[in-house]
């Protein structure tokens, strides 16, 4: 669900920030369409990563899921993510945004996959147990991030507003 909201997010970003401190600006140009192509870029990428993490997680759990709590955290990921695109969209409306740190920021959410599945081996954990929480820390210090980002931008707006 991540990736998908990252995706609109990227295809409906309507003033990028394609400065050399974007880190995009060597693959695309202000006003360039491409932005749309990075978009699908991403959403292929990474899906693709989480369908072969779902398959080594599958693999790893040896008994039944839980499917009315695998819903109910689906559901509170989703209204956390509606929730923060929309007040995003909204700031974007008075800033630009960098769209290189819009494209990257998703990926720093793959680490606690990567130690969800080296993870058990080593500590002797479940690998449900090391995913909630590794996932739990990096969805608060990305929360923490990206409210930097978008504060620092709307705190800017205020002043010179």
């Amino acid at each position: 669900m991540v990736g998908l909201f990252n995706f609109v997010d990227l295809l409906t970003v309507k003033n990028p920030d394609m400065s050399t401190t974007s880190n995009m600006s060597n693959l695309m140009k202000k006003g360039s369409s491409s932005t749309g192509c990075s978009a699908f870029f991403f959403l292929f990428h990474y899906q693709f990563f989480h369908v072969v993490y779902a398959i080594f997680l599958l693999t790893q759990f040896n008994g039944p899921i839980d499917f009315s709590f695998l819903m109910i955290t689906w559901a509170v990921i989703c209204l956390e993510l509606i929730m923060s695109f929309i007040r995003n969209k909204q700031l974007q409306k008075t800033m630009s945004v960098n769209y290189g740190k819009l494209f990257m920021l998703p990926y720093l959410r793959i680490v606690p996959m990567h130690l969800t599945i080296l993870a058990p081996a080593f500590l002797g954990w479940k690998p449900s147990t090391i995913f909630l929480v590794l996932k739990m820390i990096a969805d608060l210090i990305m929360y923490l991030i990206t409210r930097s980002l978008y504060g620092r931008a709307h705190q800017v707006d205020k002043l010179t507003g």
